[in-house]
This record gives structure tokens, C-alpha cells and sequence, in this order.
């Protein structure tokens, strides 16, 4: 009798302690961008000390401190990240020994487009947008820049760029999916930065006309803990084909 009362005392207490909740979003950033990771203390209890605990890849070292907040109503709490490599997260709270789950956040490449122009002798176009192109044969040139952690750039700049294009007449809506096109090279650009280029000679007819262009480099999260998760290519890069409606963000 004596045994079962102290089995019972000890699920009545584990019952009773707190629970943490953790969400992120988003699960994978843009470098240089932010994830807000929040949740909820299960008991409610306002003014709680919550202390948000990280790890960043390859996940051998123990967790450390890197934020803590209280507790808002509800037991809510909220914490904001600007993560360089995948990081695990978690959540603790102290005074009740609550601990969450584990997140990870994952670190992609930033993007930023430098220059688009449509030339023909005698004649430049310089916009991506909506304007309209006067009709002809042209060559479609692209200028981008990735940006990269210092610590993965060494590796990241020798990647190939997988390029992706696709044109359509007569719509204005852009096609359902890229064809790959030729591989391009990175070329540095500063410490962290890498230029590329892109260029395609097109046909603009007097109809309506839309395209589309992507680019992505193969992930190699595993081991340099940058990018998507999983092997090379797992997510699309260098594939026939991908559709259009992929951001950057998701090829790798």
C-alpha cells in the first residue's frame, strides 16, 4: 500500500508540471533575416522567466543561453533569432523545470538583384518589371549577388549556379515550370559575397509575353551546416526542370 501511494504521489506530480510549446517561423531563414520562435507556458502563469537555449550545427556542444524573456498573458512568450548556420532551440523555464521541444532553423544564402536589362544594338532596356518591352530580338542579361556567413564562404563560392528560364506568348501569367539552362560561375565579391551573371537571347513578340528566371547552388547542409537539409540536390536544384512558383529560398 505504502509502494502504491508513492507511485501515485509521483504521476500526480508529473501531471501537474508545466509544459512549454515552441513553434518557429519561419523554419528556414534568409541570411541576415530573422525567425521569431514563440510559445506558450502551459500554466499560464504571467511574468514566468523563460530562457531560450540554442545550439548551433553540427550539434555536438551543450546547449547555451542565448535570450530569455518573461512570460506575457496566457503564458505566452516570444523570442526573435538571426541564426548565421542551422541551430537547434529550445525553451526552459527554470522555476518550474519545464523544458520544450527542439526547433531547428535552417540558414540560407541572401539574394539580391543588381541589374536586368534587354540590349540589341543601338537599343537597352533596363528593367525586370512589368514595363513593357518593345518587340524583338534581344539578349536578356541578369547580374545577381549571394550573400554568405564568413564561415561557409570558402566553400559556398566554388559552387556551380544552376540556372532556370522560361518565356511565354500570349500571356501575361508566367509559366508553370523553368527549364535548366547552362551553369554559371561565382565570382567574389568582397568577403562575403559572390557575383553572378546570366544571359539568354530572346525573342519578345507583339503579343503578350511573360518569363521567368531562378538560379540555386546544391546544398551541402550535412556538412558545413549552411542551406536546406538533406544531400545535394534533394530539393530540386539541378533537376530538368522545376516550377516556377519556387522561391530561392526552397532550392538546394
Amino acid at each position: 500500500m505504502v509502494l502504491a501511494a508513492g507511485l501515485h504521489a509521483a504521476v500526480a506530480l508529473a501531471a501537474s508540471r508545466p509544459t512549454l510549446s515552441l513553434r518557429s517561423k519561419p523554419k528556414t531563414v534568409v541570411y541576415t533575416q530573422a525567425s521569431r520562435l514563440t510559445g506558450h507556458l502551459s500554466s499560464g502563469k504571467l511574468g514566468a522567466v523563460v530562457k531560450l537555449q540554442g545550439r548551433v550545427w553540427p550539434f555536438r556542444r551543450a546547449y547555451e543561453t542565448m535570450a530569455k524573456t518573461r512570460t506575457g498573458a496566457h503564458g505566452a512568450y516570444s523570442f526573435e533569432q538571426h541564426p548565421s548556420l542551422a541551430t537547434q532551440y529550445r525553451v526552459v523555464a527554470p522555476a518550474s523545470g519545464a523544458t520544450s521541444g527542439v526547433t531547428t532553423i535552417y540558414v540560407v544564402k541572401a539574394f539580391r538583384l543588381l541589374g536586368c536589362e534587354f540590349t540589341r544594338p543601338r537599343y537597352t532596356h533596363r528593367a525586370c518589371g512589368t514595363q513593357r518591352v518593345k518587340a524583338g530580338t534581344y539578349t536578356l542579361r541578369i547580374t545577381a549577388e549571394w550573400i554568405y556567413p564568413a564561415s561557409v564562404y570558402t566553400t559556398e563560392k566554388g559552387k556551380p549556379i544552376y540556372t532556370y528560364y522560361r518565356e511565354r506568348s500570349g500571356s501575361q501569367k508566367p509559366p508553370r515550370t523553368l527549364i535548366r539552362q547552362r551553369n554559371v560561375k561565382q565570382n567574389a565579391n568582397g568577403a562575403s559575397a559572390t557575383i553572378f551573371r546570366f544571359s539568354k537571347q530572346v525573342v519578345v513578340p507583339r503579343s503578350s509575353y511573360s518569363w521567368s528566371m531562378s538560379a540555386c547552388t546544391k546544398t551541402t547542409e550535412p556538412e558545413d551546416g549552411f542551406g536546406l537539409p538533406g544531400a545535394p540536390g534533394s530539393h530540386r536544384c539541378g533537376q530538368a526542370k522545376i516550377p516556377e512558383k519556387l522561391p530561392l529560398s526552397a532550392l538546394g
